[in-house]
């Protein structure tokens, strides 16, 4: 076997651990956001940062931000369909803190790229399975702009008109086909953002693109 192949294998194997003592991704309220129509003319879900670094949805991996965080360990559950790998970082807010969890599920593949990020106020400080991202990693953005606190003005100058809206949830959907991949027609491709507006000023965000025939 390849020497790269061999220690691209035994750096996995330290790097994934169980769930025991990890929280998995919140996910948000919507069940799918592919099962109504899409209004955004445009990929919601694009620009997004942590820090200065680029997280390529669909292309960047879980080693690749762990390897820029210099921290963190790839937590698992589930098999099949229902399988999610993630990492989780804390980040301080003004008064509380910030869990982000970057994942990846069946789709993401061996390589496991990430898929899906979510944002969400935390009441407890960094923990073993959730370390604090470093100064130089956040704060967390999309369209370079857009994260936790920015302004519902803020965001809809930015995004299209949302494609539903669920409470105090707003779900940001595109969606398009791309060529050459499954026949006949190429891949689909969902894009999205979801963001928790209240009282004038988003205080969670969940954004991802998934590739499939």
């Amino acid at each position: 076997m390849d020497a790269r192949k061999v220690l691209w294998a035994a750096v996995a194997a330290l790097a994934i651990t169980g769930t025991a003592a990890a929280t998995p991704p919140p996910g948000t309220p919507f069940n799918s956001l592919g099962t109504f129509p899409a209004h955004s003319a445009t990929r919601p879900a694009v620009g997004l940062r942590l820090g200065s670094f680029h997280v390529q949805l669909e292309q960047t991996t879980l080693f690749d931000v762990m390897a820029a965080v210099g921290r963190g360990a790839i937590a698992h559950q589930g098999d099949a369909g229902g399988s999610e790998y993630w990492l989780c970082y804390t980040l301080p807010l003004r008064t509380l803190y910030a869990r982000i969890w970057l994942s990846s599920g069946e789709m993401g593949g061996d390589r496991h790229d990430v898929e899906e990020v979510d944002l969400r106020p935390w009441r407890k400080g960094p923990s073993a399975d959730c370390p604090m991202l470093p100064d130089r990693l956040r704060p967390f953005s999309i369209h370079g702009t857009l994260g936790m606190g920015s302004t519902a003005g803020a965001v809809h100058a930015t995004l299209d008109a949302p494609s539903q809206t669920l409470g105090h949830w707003q779900a940001f959907n595109f969606d398009t086909k791309i060529k050459p991949g499954c026949p006949p027609d190429g891949f689909d491709v969902e894009n999205w953002v979801g963001l928790r507006i209240q009282n004038g000023r988003v205080t969670a965000l969940s954004a991802g693109q998934i590739s499939s025939c």
